[in-house]
């Protein structure tokens, strides 16, 4: 997870909500935001990654398509 260092100013009205609620509630909407802000930070990186070298996807894309048309595809749930 990335720290931020500093509070730039389209941050503030989001720390004035919060500040604005109880201590409970705060935590449970700051975990919530933290699982939120690190759900974008993932994607963010398996984007930089698909950028950096899209072949590796494309072949596993291949090989899971070939598996299917071999039969050798089940459901996942």
């Amino acid at each position: 997870m990335q720290t931020v260092k500093f509070l730039t100013p389209e941050f503030l009205p989001a720390v004035k909500v919060l500040e604005g609620i109880d201590k409970a509630h705060r935590d449970h909407a700051m975990e919530m935001l933290r699982n939120f802000a690190n759900e974008f930070y993932s994607e963010q990186k398996w984007q930089e990654l698909l950028l950096k070298s899209p072949e590796t996807m494309i072949n596993m894309a291949k090989q899971a398509l070939q598996e299917h048309v071999n039969g050798k595809s089940q459901l996942m749930w």
